[in-house]
Parts: structure tokens; sequence; C-alpha cells
């Protein structure tokens, strides 16, 4: 007897990463609220927030739940959001030397935990954004 039909893998699969970010913020909230180790910032508040409003859209509409978890790990890779407790020296960005090393510019900073669930994101949700994709080129004239 199979406990899950071919169906529901392929609905379970594209879940994974916001599955991920809630084990990391229910992590976050334990470590916070338990261990007593640092305080929850406003952009933790509103990641918390994201998350709940991300999984009562995968309820009313899976197909806009996928995408927008696409947008939240975009937000959160780029610093905008953040799920983690860490989040003052858990940053990483590269430097970049212009005109024989005179001046330098900076990459935007970003997490590169999001950054690996981002891109696990992509790898399961791929076929959705290649349909969504081809429909709008369908859509144009």
């Amino acid at each position: 007897m199979k406990w899950c039909s071919k169906n529901d893998k392929k609905k379970i699969l594209p879940i994974l990463p916001i599955l991920l970010l809630v084990l990391i913020e229910v992590f976050t909230l334990i470590n916070v609220y338990i261990f007593k180790n640092g305080e929850l910032d406003t952009e933790q508040y509103i990641a918390i927030l994201c998350l709940v409003f991300n999984i009562l859209t995968y309820m009313k509409s899976y197909g806009i739940g996928v995408l927008l978890t696409g947008i939240i790990l975009v937000l959160a890779t780029f610093n905008i959001r953040c799920f983690f407790t860490v989040i003052k020296y858990n940053r990483l960005s590269f430097f970049v030397k212009i005109n024989n090393e005179k001046s330098q510019i900076s990459t935007p900073e970003f997490h590169a935990e999001t950054l690996f669930i981002f891109m696990l994101y992509i790898v399961l949700n791929y076929k959705i954004w290649y349909n969504i994709i081809r429909k709008i080129k369908n859509l144009s004239f």
C-alpha cells in the first residue's frame, strides 16, 4: 500500500522550502523565548507575518502560494526579511576592485542559508515557473 499518491508527491515537493522556513522560524522562536538568546527584531516579526500569510495563501490557492514563497525567499536572501536568530553578523558580501584597485564596489549583502533554500526552491519549482512564463508569452501580442 502506498503512503502517498503520485499527485500528492507533486504537491508536497514544491512546498519543502516553505516547510524549511517554518522550521527555522520555530527554532528561532524557541531560541528567543525559551533559551532567552537574543530578541526578535521588526524584520523577524514581519517574516512571521509573511509565513502565516503564505500558509493561508497555500490553503486558498496552491499556485499563488508557491509563487509567494519565491518572493519571500528573494526578500529573505537579500536581507529584507530575516528568519534566523542572528541577523546582524550572518550576512555575506563581496567586493570588486575597479580601476587599478583605486576604488571598490561591494555586492548587496545576502544570507547564504536562505540563498541555499532559494536554490532548492528553484530546482523544485522550475516547471511551475516555466508554465507561468509560457502563459505570459502566449498572452502578449
